[in-house]
């Protein structure tokens, strides 16, 4: 029989790291410690093939180069959100870019460059109870055609609510 597990779930939960941060810590591993022998056994710790953390050592200048650009098209991101006030979404970004700075860039790329600088735009949300009060006139005010004149001469001229 099983028992159920004591503490509580974010404890039972494991950190999952991702296979870049693996190859990181991988590679922080060996230069701290010296230990050039011990990648077949690094990586099958980690649970990554041994041949992908090579590729990922080969690849380390593009991923910089690719950071550096990243940079610097996020730079023009914060630019124009700043111009925009917040309120510019990765479609209104994509077409100033294209069409004010000339600038032809993918919207998957401002999408992920959006999540990353965390430059969502500001939205405002409709209040719904506002449009429905509005469709129903609830608390609509009439305007004061009697003057306080509530005594007529005439019966069933003017007609009121308690």
């Amino acid at each position: 029989m099983v028992k159920k597990a004591r503490g509580s779930r974010k404890e039972a939960e494991k950190v999952r790291l991702t296979p870049g941060e693996k190859y990181a810590l991988i590679e922080e591993v060996i230069r701290t410690y010296g230990l050039k022998r011990a990648v077949a056994y690094l990586c099958r710790v980690a649970g990554v093939r041994r041949q992908s953390d090579y590729e990922w050592l080969i690849h380390r200048e593009s991923r910089d180069l690719r950071a550096e650009a990243d940079d610097e098209d996020a730079l023009l991101l914060i630019e124009i959100q700043e111009r925009k006030k917040g309120k510019a979404g990765y479609r209104t970004l994509h077409m100033i870019l294209r069409n004010e700075y000339g600038v032809v860039m993918n919207h998957k790329k401002i999408l992920r460059l959006t999540g990353l600088f965390g430059l969502h735009a500001r939205i405002r949300r409709a209040h719904p109870y506002r449009k429905m009060a509005k469709a129903t006139q609830e608390h609509r005010t009439v305007s004061n055609h009697l003057n306080r004149e509530f005594h007529q001469d005439e019966p069933g001229k003017v007609l009121l609510t308690g």
